[in-house]
């Protein structure tokens, strides 16, 4: 396995847990001192909406784990990631936390390269 393979599973792991346990969990059942009414009151949300994002975040967290859903669920992901973003900027005393929605979109893009199969930039000699 070459060092792009690697370090493409490493990543799609490592958001994956990120995206099931303290996000996707975390507004589901309040694990890791996520408090989805807290949030949504922060964010001008209904609770709903919150526990909704926590199932898309869970959901999209295992499809990344599985190699036939990865590209659907990261682009998914990205598109949550998104909304986060504007979410932050919205609620000014979020603007702390905006980085991380950026980063794991970033990464979620990185995944998407990494896992794409079709590498244009090698010849095929």
């Amino acid at each position: 396995m070459d060092g792009k393979k690697v370090l493409g599973l490493v990543l799609t792991v490592v958001l994956a847990l990120f995206f099931i346990v303290p996000n996707g969990l975390g507004k589901l059942i309040g694990i890791m001192g996520v408090d989805a009414q807290a949030m949504a009151a922060t964010y001008g949300y209904p609770v709903a909406f919150m526990k909704l994002i926590g199932v898309l975040e869970l959901l999209g967290g295992v499809g990344l784990l599985l190699p036939a859903a990865r590209k659907w669920a990261a682009m998914g992901l990205v598109g949550l990631m998104l909304g986060a973003v504007v979410s932050h900027i919205r609620a000014p005393e979020t603007l702390g936390m905006l980085p991380m929605p950026i980063l794991a979109g970033a990464a979620l893009l990185v995944v998407l390269k990494l896992n794409s199969g079709g590498n244009t930039s090698e010849a095929t000699d």
